[in-house]
């Protein structure tokens, strides 16, 4: 019988970065040029990916899915929707994503011209309240909402705006918001600070609050919009967990960044897809690991795609999420 001349032990994952005829061998593992739907575990195994998710809602017209295991909310054309089939506000822009964040008690949702909480009790809309007081008018909304250190935090457009401390549902006039250069694709809180992406840029707001944090650049590669989570019981170093942020580049990169802004690029840098538009994104669990999944289209025009394609948005925040 004919002898391999090469046994590997571990595949080691993609390498579409480096010269295809160079040496890809690694020790007792290889790199792939390419694969598809490949999961590799952590150990170097391949895997089939699994197909046999079952459906729950079909058609046309809907994107801005998320859920946190109890409720399933979701936009289907011009309605903003609660699973099965339960329209819960009317009349909205159906161009326009929704971004969502988990209170201690209420679930936050807005988009660029609507802004509310769902509350988990009688799984119904509520809008914010117009405050009474000098100087307080009612909490904006945008394409990216968090909670860090008791307030809520928007993304609208080029502006982070944050909501008074303790009373998430307002905020001072006189003082409202953190100015960025170009519009904000990723707002996520880790323990000591928040990751705001750009679209060309990653920011660290280190601090305790809005009003006393230092800005430290991190990268200039940007953030895909709608592909950023959170973990909340991640491995941080040191046999210690806690809230970890994970992101999609506009290389194609994933990026892991823990409390203090230390980030790492996951697969060093060794894999490059440009042109990427909007995505969705999805921490699953499956063979026994979790796995963080982000689904993009191309951007249209650019990478010989044509018209426009929306993707539905699953963003699911913390290991007891699925």
């Amino acid at each position: 019988m004919a002898q391999p001349l090469v046994r590997f032990k571990k595949i080691l994952g993609i390498d579409n970065t480096s010269d295809p005829t160079s040496d890809r061998i690694k020790g007792q593992g290889i790199y792939l040029y390419e694969c598809d739907n490949v999961d590799i575990d952590d150990e170097g195994k391949p895997h089939r990916r699994t197909g046999d998710k079952e459906l729950i809602v079909s058609g046309s017209g809907k994107h801005s899915g998320w859920s946190d295991g109890k409720i399933f909310l979701y936009v289907d054309g011009t309605s903003f929707k609660k699973f099965p089939d339960t329209i819960l506000i009317s009349d909205i822009d159906p161009t326009d994503r929704m971004s969502y964040v988990r209170g201690s008690k209420q679930i936050f949702f807005a988009n660029g011209s609507i802004i509310g909480y769902i509350n988990p009790d009688d799984g119904l809309p509520y809008a914010f309240p117009n405050p009474n007081q000098t100087f307080k008018i009612k909490m904006i909304g945008g394409q990216a909402l968090e909670i860090y250190n008791s307030r809520l935090y928007a993304a609208n457009v080029s502006n982070l705006f944050f909501s008074d401390a303790t009373v998430l549902t307002q905020m001072d006039k006189r003082k409202n918001a953190i100015a960025f250069h170009d519009r904000i694709t990723m707002a996520k809180a880790v323990a000591d600070g928040m990751y705001i992406g750009l679209n060309d840029a990653v920011y660290f707001l280190k601090g305790p609050d809005a009003t006393d944090f230092s800005q430290i650049k991190i990268t200039d590669n940007g953030v895909v919009e709608g592909t950023a989570i959170t973990v909340d019981d991640d491995d941080i170093g040191r046999g210690i967990t806690g809230r970890v942020a994970y992101w999609l580049s506009k290389t194609g990169s994933v990026y892991r960044g823990l409390p203090g802004g230390v980030v790492f690029e996951c697969q060093g840098g060794r894999f490059y897809m440009g042109d990427l538009d909007v995505g969705a994104s999805i921490l699953m669990f499956d063979h026994g690991y979790y796995q963080y999944l982000a689904v993009c289209p191309l951007v249209s025009g650019v990478s010989g795609i044509s018209g426009s394609f929306r993707i539905p948005r699953f963003q699911m925040t913390g290991l007891d999420s699925i």
